[in-house]
């Protein structure tokens, strides 16, 4: 694989994206993502949710005193500063207000030793997410699709089309990428029915590029 094409895969990478290469496919490389079976949106399996109900975890505390929220980082002692409440008075609570952890069942779990909350690092009643954000389905597979570099100093549309006839097939993103007058300009195309795309180099640089990487993985029909 040549440096400009690995420079778009680590941007892919750096996503949380499985990425697979084969040597005897130099010019392209491939990536795969879990997708919810039934909506087709990508499945958070980093996320953490809830043993109980099943509500995905924000990383904040709450205080027990007076309810405020407050973000994880920045206070290890839990102290509220809301209502000036002693330290450990913040606790890393499911925020479903209907959760069971929430009900009477929270004062079976604060009898346990040293229980911070469900979300607590150490606690035994979080999971990875097993279901989907967008829809709550508990079925996710995993789909992936091929990505190619397409870099001309001189882009010819004819050039293009031969080029994607001989190398992709359906399904398949291509990645152009334009040097003009020093200044990176970039386009994408994911290769369906469409034989003669007009392609607008209308995305410039490597913000434009993370852009890019980021539309493309938001498109459930990418990964139909």
């Amino acid at each position: 694989m040549n440096s400009k094409l690995k420079s778009i895969a680590f941007a892919l990478k750096a996503r949380d994206i499985e990425l697979f290469t084969d040597s005897e496919q130099p010019n392209c490389f491939l990536i795969y993502r879990p997708v919810c079976s039934d909506c087709n949106t990508y499945f958070h399996t980093s996320l953490l949710e809830c043993f109980f109900c099943g509500e995905i975890n924000y990383y904040l505390l709450t205080c027990d005193a007076c309810g405020d929220l407050s973000s994880i980082t920045g206070n290890k002692k839990r102290k509220c500063n809301a209502c000036n409440a002693p330290n450990g008075s913040k606790k890393y609570r499911c925020k479903n207000p209907d959760c069971f952890s929430n009900g009477n069942f929270s004062n079976t779990l604060n009898q346990i030793t040293d229980f911070k909350g469900v979300f607590e690092r150490t606690s035994q009643w979080n999971l990875s997410c097993v279901h989907c954000v967008n829809c709550g389905s508990a079925k996710h597979e995993y789909k992936g699709f091929r990505v190619f570099l397409y870099d001309e100093k001189n882009f010819d549309n004819s050039k293009y089309q031969t080029y994607k006839n001989e190398n992709c097939e359906k399904g398949d993103l291509i990645i152009l990428k334009l040097d003009k007058n020093n200044q990176i300009e970039y386009d994408y195309e994911i290769i369906d029915n469409e034989t003669n795309r007009q392609v607008n180099f209308d995305k410039i640089g490597k913000k434009d590029l993370e852009k890019i990487v980021e539309e493309i993985l938001n498109l459930p029909t990418i990964f139909n």
